[in-house]
């Protein structure tokens, strides 16, 4: 114990401790900015394939009217006509910034955040239809 303060007492001993700091500072500090890149990254990433996905309904319904009709008032997996009772967040600007570079009817599209519920259809829509003559319960 007593090596270990004379050492620190040093300069030397200084010295190593001040690296040492200076090390671990600048490592945390790598740490959280390739954290923050990855972030980013893994952001851009999820706004380009939410807009490939999107950018392929839009071309699948564009191409057959009566197709669009139908999955539209049905509804189907993940297309959905917005219910008017749901509120509308605020604007996606990310998500519009990244549908503008695209080509046809996506580059115009207004892009709002809405709640999880609005995206889930109702289990009345899910369940299927009664038999012919039941009664439904009052």
């Amino acid at each position: 114990m007593k090596r270990l303060r004379h050492f620190l007492s040093s300069m030397v001993g200084r010295l190593f401790v001040i690296l040492l700091l200076g090390m671990a500072v600048a490592a945390i500090g790598a740490t959280m900015l390739a954290t923050s890149k990855r972030q980013q990254e893994f952001e851009r990433q999820n706004l380009n394939r939410i807009a490939d996905r999107l950018q392929g309904y839009v071309n699948l319904l564009d191409g057959n009217p009566e197709l669009r009709d139908r999955l539209l008032a049905i509804g189907g997996p993940s297309v959905r006509a917005l219910q008017p009772g749901a509120r509308l967040g605020r604007a996606d600007t990310a998500l519009m910034e990244v549908l503008e570079d695209r080509p046809g009817p996506v580059s115009r599209a207004h892009v709002h955040f809405a709640s999880f519920r609005s995206c889930i259809p109702k289990l009345q829509d899910l369940l299927p239809p009664p038999p012919p003559g039941h009664r439904r319960p009052p």
